[in-house]
């Protein structure tokens, strides 16, 4: 099997891969694996099956012609969009500092509420002046708001160059795919800690506010800042030590970034979009206009709920109407 898919990865060589021809790829290999299948319960070796399905291939140029697609732009032969192993290199390094950098600019933000909710919690009955306790706690909040939104900034300008891998407009060598995937293998142990400490904090985030709920309330406050600590600390693991593996595998076109799957990416993209800075203006406006700073953070963590409720639902409907 792996000779069939070699065989048309290297029929494919040289071509600029559009999305009709990553279309047509698969296309034929799934053609190409479906027969393998049925010479091989034919009882024909494996080798035998292999050499039948690769002699009844055809000539790549017809095949291209009687799919419709035009040999004249997305289907000529180019090393336009050839990467090397130094540009795929450079792309996994500037990959991993500007997902670094939004690690950070997250757990700012995260750092800034659990400050403000901390702070207020704490000085909420001491009598001081409204503006005065707005000061303290809301000013340095966003203070550092504006210090993630600019690393936020910083991260999108420093990839901005590899915008064709984002889009998929890109090719790679058999070396370099083979390393890639070797990389995939090399940080598999590695992510799978990460992902299991990052659960295991999000499922244990609860219990500072549950203890300090039996303790008086200013215990309860400092638990939701606690809480607040523990998400962030999660989403850096989540967000930098996944990084490499989704760069190789974006790289790779494999799993959540297949031709078919990219739609998908995009309309899920769009709702986090929305989601999220509604959630944010919800929280101000709720703590800022009816002073509901102590319970108001639970919008954070109802909106990634909700969202990732949708992700799900929406990612199964669309696999089952595929299906």
């Amino acid at each position: 099997m792996d000779t069939i898919r070699t065989y048309v990865d290297t029929m494919f060589r040289g071509l600029m891969m559009s999305r009709e021809m990553e279309n047509l790829k698969e296309e034929i290999l799934g053609n190409m694996e479906e027969k393998y299948q049925e010479l091989k319960k034919d009882g024909k070796t494996e080798n035998e099956a292999v050499g039948i399905v690769i002699s009844e291939f055809g000539n790549i140029d017809e095949l291209i012609k009687e799919f419709g697609i035009d040999p004249g732009s997305e289907g000529i032969r180019s090393e336009y969009n050839q990467m090397t192993a130094g540009e795929v290199e450079e792309y996994l390094e500037k990959s991993k500092k500007s997902a670094r950098l939004v690690a950070v600019g997250v757990d700012i933000i995260l750092l800034g509420v659990a400050y403000m909710v901390l702070m207020f919690g704490l000085l909420d009955d001491r009598g001081l002046n409204e503006n005065l306790l707005v000061s303290i706690t809301l000013f340095p909040l966003l203070f550092v708001i504006i210090i993630s939104v600019g690393l936020f900034i910083y991260s999108g300008f420093s990839i901005e160059k590899y915008k064709n891998i984002e889009k998929g407009e890109f090719q790679i060598s058999y070396e370099t795919k083979a390393y890639l995937e070797g990389l995939i293998e090399k940080e598999r142990s590695g992510m799978v800690i990460s992902v299991i400490v990052g659960v295991s904090l999000c499922i244990a985030s609860p219990i500072p506010v549950i203890l300090g709920r039996f303790i008086n309330d200013k215990a309860s406050v400092a638990g939701v800042s606690l809480l607040l600590i523990m998400i962030g600390v999660a989403v850096y693991l989540f967000i930098v030590f996944g990084t490499r593996s989704e760069c190789c595998k974006r790289l790779l076109k494999i799993e959540e970034f297949a031709v078919e799957e990219q739609e998908k990416n995009k309309v899920i993209g769009a709702v986090a979009a929305v989601v999220f800075p509604i959630a944010a203006l919800i929280f101000l406006i709720w703590g800022i206009g009816f002073g509901g700073w102590k319970i108001c953070w639970i919008v954070f963590p109802a909106a990634g709920i909700l969202f990732g409720i949708f992700a799900s639902a929406y990612s199964s409907l669309k696999g089952n109407a595929k299906a």
